[in-house]
């Protein structure tokens, strides 16, 4: 078994992170047009309140997670873990726990004051990620999630 190590994004491993990516989305049933996600990862990994860190073993990109923070007034600065992903062939080598103690590294040198995720339904009903989670210290405070399902095209006149 090749030890693999996790380190910074590099604009090298970009397609290999993009391809990651898309098996991650494909796989938990969303739809990211390739030539936005590309244009969305390009304009992410530039900007230094993010970041993407890679699983890599010989020169392969095994994993992948991206963080983005933001300040508020609940929390100051706060992280979202929005995707972590290990391709199937590589799962079950502390990958994916590996990269998660990256991301929590990460977010400490920052000062950040909560990291928080998101967990599909259908991930939840598998009940394949609460338990990864919950013994990494995430707790499911019970609240919701809730998409506005409106036009924000136009922006309507200023107030």
């Amino acid at each position: 078994m090749t030890e693999f190590q996790v380190s910074g994004y590099r604009t090298e491993f970009r397609q290999a992170a993009l391809s990651l990516l898309r098996a991650f989305f494909r796989e938990e049933g969303l739809e990211v047009p390739s030539p936005l996600l590309e244009a969305r990862f390009d304009r992410f990994a530039a900007d230094d309140r993010n970041a993407v860190l890679l699983a890599i073993a010989g020169g392969e990109v095994l994993g992948i997670v991206t963080l983005t923070t933001s300040f508020g007034l609940e929390f100051g600065l706060s992280a979202e873990l929005e995707d972590l992903y290990v391709v199937p062939e590589a799962r079950g080598r502390g990958i994916a726990g590996r990269l998660l103690d990256a991301a929590l590294a990460w977010c400490r040198a920052r000062r950040v004051q909560a990291v928080y995720l998101v967990v599909l339904p259908q991930d939840a009903a598998a009940g394949r990620l609460l338990p990864f989670y919950a013994n990494r210290g995430f707790v499911d405070e019970g609240r919701r999630l809730l998409f506005f399902d409106g036009d924000l095209t136009d922006p309507g006149p200023e107030t």
